[in-house]
């Protein structure tokens, strides 16, 4: 995947595959997040488990 130039395709792959929504920010895609229960998803993104 190209990150200057994320595709709708892009969006659909991390979405079905890895379980991941694209964050928007100003119309643009800025990254891709866990969606669902958090719980489900945390060991998608260990480094952000710092609550």
């Amino acid at each position: 995947m190209n990150r200057d130039i994320i595709t709708i395709q892009d969006c659909i792959e991390n979405y079905e595959m890895r379980g991941r929504g694209a964050e928007l920010n100003d119309g643009r895609v800025i990254g891709f997040v866990p969606e669902g229960n958090p719980a489900d998803t945390a060991w998608l993104e260990p480094a952000d488990m710092t609550a």
